[in-house]
């Protein structure tokens, strides 16, 4: 078996969290911004904050990016095998007209028998696709009800066992624990009833396909019905004046609202303008993926400068998607195909250079691809003296470090500025000045009132 170099696995793991359809760079910057709020709430709320806020970011976190996922394989398993579709066929390759007959012109095997029973049912695998995204999402979000549920009932019950111990009222405690540790359930139903019912994307047509299709964006449809949620769960405070905008209530607005940029937006918007600025202060053309900038194959490939040319003239004789995806069948050893399959744009079979014929591919990337090689093509033409395989690790270097810092200002502004923010201006400006955990003291409060109404009642009998 042969190993990866170091170079390869460093490149590969750059591409990935320059991807912004890739779930790994949120996890990283999740786990990292969840950690880092949980130290913060065990510094200025102690240990029953610091247990709260555990159970909200890492509970949160494992059914935001693993609820999706997670339902959608078992639909698969079990309503997709029930009318014998096979879920590796793309909804996408189906409707599309020249996707569709591209498929069925150079598919085999399994695929190709897959595809023919899936455009033979072509309404079915629609209904069923959309049955899987909705059943997944809906899924999921009942999951954090009951999260939700966990994590109000612990916090309350922790909440007890220090106000009884701190009153020291052993003669009441094991009535009133048996009394008030269950949760209400009945109210905080009819809250998170009236918050789901009020969800709205506001999506329509291609901006709803847009969020079905990305996975990083499936995520954001799981992560806004969360916030909703939230907000309509969101406990009160006794220091807090405001009754609508709790303490609670607007850390998550803020605190969402600022995540949702770093993890959603940043990658798709501020990242290519950070990879602008590296092209034009360092010359280097960084287009193209990190991993095909590694290649040993692409490497060679620059290196043949006429052949180049002659692959960027037969891609340009494709006027349209239909002859995009015959040149890629067609032209295997193209530099344009070839970046295409190790960018992961085209989908392969295994580890062959076979393409998957039930996987979309999107044409625009692949567009894109044959401009950036248009780029390297005429900086290693205008760069003599230079070797090729030098020229391509300087853009190499400077892609993964464009990576890098754009992905460093993310896990700095989510990890430390975000939660610094959180408690040092929200909390404070909202809970009268105080960083202490506002749920709990409202908790305490309201157990102690319940104490003095049952001792007057017996001091009265």
């Amino acid at each position: 078996m042969s190993v990866m170099p170091i170079s390869s696995i460093t490149s590969k793991m750059v591409s990935v969290l320059g991807n912004p359809e890739a779930l790994t760079p949120l996890l990283i910057q999740d786990s990292l911004m969840s950690y880092s709020l949980t130290r913060f709430a065990k510094k200025e709320g102690g240990d029953i904050e610091r247990n709260d806020r555990f159970i909200d970011e890492f509970g949160t976190m494992a059914i935001w990016l693993g609820g999706i996922p997670f339902f959608k394989k078992i639909i698969d398993n079990t309503m997709y095998r029930a009318v014998k579709l096979s879920p590796q066929i793309d909804v996408r390759v189906v409707q599309n007209d020249a996707h569709r007959e591209f498929a069925q012109k150079f598919a085999t095997g399994d695929i190709k028998k897959n595809l023919e029973f899936a455009v033979k049912n072509k309404n079915l695998t629609k209904n069923m696709f959309y049955t899987k995204f909705g059943l997944a999402t809906a899924l999921s979000l009942a999951s954090y009800v009951g999260l939700t549920k966990i994590r109000h009932y612990f916090t309350r019950k922790k909440s007890e066992q220090k106000v009884y111990k701190e009153l020291a009222i052993k003669k009441f405690s094991r009535d009133l624990i048996q009394q008030n540790s269950k949760l209400k359930f009945s109210s905080l139903n009819q809250i998170e009833k009236n918050s789901s019912n009020k969800v709205s994307f506001g999506l329509t047509g291609r901006g709803v396909e847009a969020f079905m299709f990305d996975p990083a964006l499936n995520t954001a449809i799981i992560d806004l019905g969360i916030l909703s949620m939230r907000v309509g769960t969101s406990r009160p405070s006794n220091n807090s004046k405001h009754k609508v905008f709790t303490p609670e209530r607007v850390e998550y607005l803020a605190k969402d609202g600022f995540l949702f940029f770093f993890y959603y937006l940043f990658a798709r918007t501020m990242q290519p303008k950070i990879e602008r600025v590296f092209e034009k202060f360092t010359k280097a053309p960084i287009g193209l993926d990190a991993r095909a900038l590694n290649s040993e194959n692409i490497v060679k490939s620059f290196a043949n400068e006429k052949q180049v040319q002659k692959d960027l003239q037969v891609f340009k004789s494709a006027k349209n998607d239909a002859e995009v995806l015959e040149f890629l069948q067609k032209n295997p050893d193209n530099i344009i195909t070839k970046i295409s399959k190790i960018s992961d744009i085209v989908r392969r079979k295994g580890n062959t250079q076979e393409i998957d014929h039930g996987k979309y591919i999107k044409i625009d990337k692949i567009k894109s691809i044959a401009s950036n090689v248009q780029k390297m093509s005429e900086k290693i033409k205008n760069s003599s003296g230079v070797s090729v395989e030098s020229i391509l690790k300087t853009s190499r270097n400077y892609k993964m470090l464009s990576i890098l810092s754009g992905f460093g200002i993310c896990i700095f502004s989510t990890g430390y500025i975000m939660p610094k923010l959180l408690y040092d201006v929200v909390r404070k400006k909202y809970n009268n000045g105080s960083k202490k955990f506002h749920v709990q003291e409202r908790i305490e409060q309201d157990i102690k009132n319940e104490l003095k109404k049952k001792a007057n009642k017996e001091a009265v009998v």
